[in-house]
């Protein structure tokens, strides 16, 4: 016959197995989900005055310096071609994505 220390001992270590059971449960269960991270807070729409509202900051302006034909754009920003115009807005956006990087 049992002992009530016997008893007593013996619910401890079922509680400690359970508690440890339990913990593994858990750590498989949250490695089996998959991770999901917040998008950045960024504004998708880019338009011209935008790409040179972005050129007029000094992060554009580094790449003014580097580009003569993105300097004689921003120049003349407001008598640009369809293609050109294109080109404008597609680089500032370009070169503002790889400063959120």
């Amino acid at each position: 016959m049992l002992g009530i220390p016997d008893v007593v001992l013996f619910g401890i270590k079922s509680g400690v197995k359970l508690a440890k059971q339990g913990r593994l449960s858990f750590v498989e269960s949250t490695i089996s989900k998959s991770l999901v991270l917040p998008l950045p807070n960024f504004d998708a729409t880019f338009s011209k005055s935008s790409a040179h509202l972005f050129f007029k900051t000094a992060d554009g302006q580094a790449h003014l310096e580097e580009s003569t034909k993105l300097k004689e754009l921003f120049d003349r920003h407001r008598n640009l071609s369809d293609e050109e115009e294109a080109f404008y807005i597609s680089a500032a956006k370009d070169f503002r994505l790889l400063k959120d990087i």
